[in-house]
């Protein structure tokens, strides 16, 4: 595997060569548990010096962080309990459609199986807060087991972002919002908070 540390010859050479590697071999696993259990492939890269690299499990390992953070020591939730986090904190009338509509978007988003088991992981929270919510009875809360998770992933949303802004600064009703380069710097940061409530 990738334990022993690689050396480029400049930080782009080093994100241009992790890029393709991650590209060409990475993918979460819908179960990593299993995955562990099974893994025995192991993909050569040649890298630009011409050093041959075996890539094993990291194929899946390094991806997995999305979901479980603790593996390299943070202390926060993974992506599905983010997303089922901010569903059930909107207003328990529109939860159902925010959980049928789950836009993926970012470079991150392109790795093969990130939406089945972002599906999967949420899915069997709502499941299990469905559970819990019956034996409570606490129906503001409420996540009924006839709440599927959607997940909605576009083609190009590795540039969702870069399109999201450039629709949202081309709207006529968003230009009162501009800050402009002398507004800033007679008001700092706080001009953020002036202009754009």
């Amino acid at each position: 595997g990738l334990e022993k540390p690689l050396s480029f010859s400049s930080s782009q050479e080093r994100a241009t060569e992790l890029g393709k590697i991650l590209n060409q071999f990475s993918f979460v696993a819908l179960d990593y548990d299993e995955e562990l259990r099974k893994d025995a492939v192991e993909d050569n890269y040649e890298l630009p010096d011409g050093q041959v690299i075996t890539i094993g499990s990291e194929r899946f390992r390094c991806p997995e962080i999305l979901f479980q953070p603790s593996f390299i020591d943070l202390e926060q939730d993974g992506i599905h309990k983010l997303t089922y986090q901010s569903i059930m904190k909107c207003d328990v009338d529109i939860r159902s459609d925010l959980y049928g509509n789950v836009v993926m978007s970012g470079g991150t988003t392109m790795l093969k199986g990130i939406d089945d088991r972002m599906s999967k992981d949420t899915q069997s929270l709502v499941m299990f807060k469905g559970i819990d919510d019956r034996v409570s009875k606490d129906t503001e809360s409420l996540a009924p087991d006839s709440m599927t998770m959607e997940i909605v992933t576009p083609p190009k949303r590795d540039y969702s972002v870069w399109i999201g802004g450039s629709i949202l600064s081309s709207l006529s009703t968003f230009e009162e919002m501009w800050i402009s380069k002398n507004e800033y710097d007679e008001a700092g940061p706080a001009i953020v908070h002036r202009k754009c409530t």
